[in-house]
């Protein structure tokens, strides 16, 4: 009966670290994504958009 018990609290315990790990891991996907997100919306990311449109006016 007590291993039993032990095995049930051992699994309790594997399954809150697995879970607390997952979502330490998501929120991380999260900021990397919305630093990525912010990046493209400054106007450095717009100097690519003028520099294709000046490669494509240079051939005419």
């Amino acid at each position: 009966m007590f291993m039993l018990l032990a095995l049930l609290s051992f699994l309790v315990l594997v399954s809150c670290l697995v879970i607390r790990r997952e979502r330490v891991l998501r929120q991380a996907w999260q900021h990397l994504a919305a630093q990525i997100l912010s990046r493209r919306n400054t106007p450095d990311a717009s100097s690519d958009v003028t520099t294709d449109q000046h490669d494509a006016g240079f051939g005419q």
